[in-house]
C-alpha cells in the first residue's frame, strides 16, 4: 500500500506539480524521491516493530 501511495505522488503528482511551477527538482529525480520515501518507510516501520514488540 505505502509503495503505490510512493509511486502515484513520486510520477503523477510531482509532474503535475512542476507543470504549474510549485516545485522543481534539480539534482534529485522521481525515482531518488521514490527510493529516499520507501526507505524512510521501512526505516520507520522497524522502528515501530522494536518499540512495539511484546514483553
Amino acid at each position: 500500500m505505502n509503495l503505490l501511495q510512493n509511486v502515484i505522488f513520486a510520477f503523477p503528482i510531482i509532474t503535475f506539480l512542476e507543470k504549474v511551477n510549485f516545485l522543481k527538482y534539480i539534482r534529485f529525480n522521481r525515482y531518488h524521491h521514490l527510493a529516499l520515501s520507501m526507505t524512510m518507510a521501512l526505516v520507520l516501520y522497524g522502528y515501530q516493530l522494536f518499540i512495539d514488540k511484546p514483553e
